[in-house]
């Protein structure tokens, strides 16, 4: 990792630049911009704009467990985090680099950080997903430890596509 990055927790003010950094980190893996490729936008609302907006509720959520990866003063990275306290598992939810800082270390350094949050909270589990076209996610994650587990497939259609399937109610 470079000399001049760190990694603290998330503030406020770090915000809007993680809303940018997420558009541009998961442009190629995340599934719902697979779905706006192939149906357009949903409700008027790009892939995008949900997205970041997902992230910054889990900031919302647990933001002691959340963390910004800074060179200099730029943050280029973060990491969300939840903790499931009955099932003993601590979840990273998203974890993103700026895809122009990719190679630096800076995503495991920030796993390094959840693990380390996990640990002080006695979390015994750790668990992160990612897509099969996530080649970064899968390189990283085996090489910090985790165990590929399943895949999932996810599959999607519109009201449209899903009138031909429907039957007509029963008479009553």
């Amino acid at each position: 990792m470079p000399d001049n990055a760190f990694l603290r927790v998330v503030v406020p003010e770090d915000h809007a630049v993680i809303a940018d950094i997420t558009v541009r980190a998961f442009v190629q893996v995340s599934i719902d911009a697979h779905i706006e490729r192939r149906y357009g936008l949903l409700n008027d609302t790009s892939w995008g704009e949900r997205k970041a907006k997902a992230v910054l509720g889990e900031i919302g959520a647990n933001p002691e467990g959340c963390f910004a990866a800074l060179l200099g003063d730029k943050v280029v990275g973060y990491i969300t985090t939840s903790v499931d306290e009955e099932a003993g598992i601590g979840r990273i939810i998203n974890l993103a680099v700026d895809p122009e800082c990719h190679g630096q270390g800076l995503g495991k350094r920030l796993l390094c950080c959840a693990f380390d949050y996990f640990r002080k909270r006695g979390v015994p589990y750790y668990r992160i997903e990612t897509t099969t076209d996530n080649e970064v996610g899968q390189a990283l994650y085996p090489r910090c430890g985790f165990n590929e587990i399943t895949r999932q497939i996810i599959y999607f259609m519109s009201a449209d596509e899903a009138a031909e399937w429907t039957y007509p109610a029963e008479k009553a």
